[in-house]
């Protein structure tokens, strides 16, 4: 993938998370299905995009409980087949602190265990 494209994606994962939301749920899906994606090719990414990549899922972690109500109808928190990497389908667990993303570090603690995210 050129890095062009994954610039563009950052892009429109960080206009999603810092937007209002009044976006249907789809398109919520769709975001998290992006920022899964971009996880996926983060050695690709250069220092700028990975930067870029961490200030929105700042805003994400910092947003989490909203994102976390607003979607709440859907049901699609809680599903234990996504991995733990994936954190941004785990929100509920971010609010109840049984998971801290530490996204300078690129790493999360759930329950006690560091992971590393070198998703691949």
């Amino acid at each position: 993938m050129m890095s062009e494209e994954l610039k563009k994606l950052i892009k429109n994962y960080g206009i999603d998370v810092e937007d209002e939301l009044d976006v249907s749920p789809f398109e919520i899906a769709y975001t998290f299905r992006t920022r899964e994606f971009l996880a996926k090719q983060y050695e690709l990414l250069d220092s700028e995009d990975k930067k870029r990549l961490a200030y929105y899922d700042t805003v994400l972690i910092s947003r989490a409980k909203e994102f976390y109500e607003y979607f709440k109808p859907l049901k699609i928190w809680g599903n234990s087949n996504v991995p733990i990497e994936y954190w941004w389908w785990h929100l509920e667990k971010i609010i109840l602190g049984e998971l801290i993303v530490e996204v300078e570090k690129n790493e999360i603690n759930y329950r006690g265990n560091i992971t590393r995210l070198t998703i691949k």
